[in-house]
């Protein structure tokens, strides 16, 4: 499935052809995720939280964030205007972040 952020949202977009060899390795839940000029491939499927980047639900928003686990069950959540720590429960994470395409250098 392919989408965009819009205001916080996400809203189903039409299907997004990738060529195979860009998507090498296993994805076993894909989604297409469209935001701020880039697409991110994101897998929804995950055991745990590790450190990288992450589709996270925040308050109702959802958005793309750089997540560090730290010390006993938070985590240092960094976006492009903003950075605190919460523990782990206080935020939804949908998916990891696995690829990112940058629509224009």
């Amino acid at each position: 499935p392919y989408h965009k952020i819009i205001d916080g949202s996400l809203a189903q977009e039409t299907v997004l052809t990738f060529d195979s060899k860009l998507l090498e390795g296993t994805f076993l839940q894909p989604l297409a995720v469209f935001i701020d000029e880039e697409i991110y491939i994101v897998e929804s499927k995950f055991n745990e939280v590790t450190d990288g980047k992450w589709l996270v639900n925040i308050e109702g928003k959802i958005s793309i964030k750089d997540l560090t686990r730290i010390p006993v069950g938070m985590v240092k959540v960094v976006g492009t205007n903003a950075s605190f720590e919460c523990l782990l429960t206080d935020i939804i994470v949908l998916a990891k972040c696995k690829r990112v395409f940058t629509k224009n250098v």
